[in-house]
């Protein structure tokens, strides 16, 4: 079987740790990749084929954001969904590299309703 992965990229680790609980319960036939900034992000993704979704926060770690994240996996060929799950506010020239924005604090059922509609 060729189980594909779920990369999640947040700096926080209180919300990463929550989150990944949440993932892990409902995504279980799913690998999860945890990472907190693009370099981490793309150091551990397999590959781009391998990625089924990515999440990603707004503000990671190194000055890094998700919409640079989100604008580097697309140049490398990522076609995938990408949802948002952050606080920041996206510039308005980035908010299409995103197939759904969800605003922190964010209720569990609506990031796996939102996320079933993806995988």
């Amino acid at each position: 079987m060729n189980i594909r992965d779920i990369l999640y990229c947040e700096d926080d680790r209180c919300t990463r740790d929550a989150v990944a609980s949440t993932l892990r319960d409902n995504f279980a036939s799913y690998g999860l990749i945890l990472a907190y900034d693009i370099e981490s992000a793309t150091r551990k993704a397999p590959s781009i084929e391998q990625l089924a979704l990515v999440i990603t926060d707004g503000n990671l770690q190194l000055d890094d954001t998700g919409w640079d994240l989100a604008e580097q996996l697309r140049k490398n060929g990522y076609t995938g969904p990408v949802v948002y799950l952050g606080a920041a506010n996206i510039p308005e020239d980035k908010r299409g590299l995103f197939n759904s924005i969800l605003t922190k604090p964010v209720d569990s059922h609506k990031l796996i309703a939102t996320l079933k509609k993806y995988i």
